[in-house]
């Protein structure tokens, strides 16, 4: 998790780590991390202001945002929590959302 558009990703139990970018800009802030598998994870936070939840099927190679309605100006998505790569839940200031595949 990090400020700033920051991730970090290891690929051996953590002993070491490396930045892992995903093509946003510098106003993300990643507040939670859903790793499913070694290929599937689930960020959330927000970016500049707005709700942000994206996910990896690739290792994090590629992300794909996920839309969450967001009624208020400015909100973030503060966990994430999936049971497989389509099934799962996330959270914020505005609620809970349930995607299902």
């Amino acid at each position: 998790m990090g400020f700033d558009g920051v991730v970090l990703k290891t690929t051996d139990g953590g002993r070491t780590w490396v930045e892992q970018g995903f093509g946003t800009d510098s106003g993300l802030n990643v507040l939670s991390v859903d790793a499913v598998d070694a290929q599937t994870a689930w960020i959330s936070g927000y970016n500049n202001g707005d709700n942000y939840v994206a996910r990896t099927v690739d290792g994090g190679a590629t992300w794909l945002e996920e839309t969450i309605h967001q009624s208020t100006s400015a909100s973030s998505i503060a966990d994430v929590e999936f049971l497989n790569a389509d099934d799962g839940w996330a959270g914020g200031y505005e609620g809970i959302y349930r995607r299902v595949p």
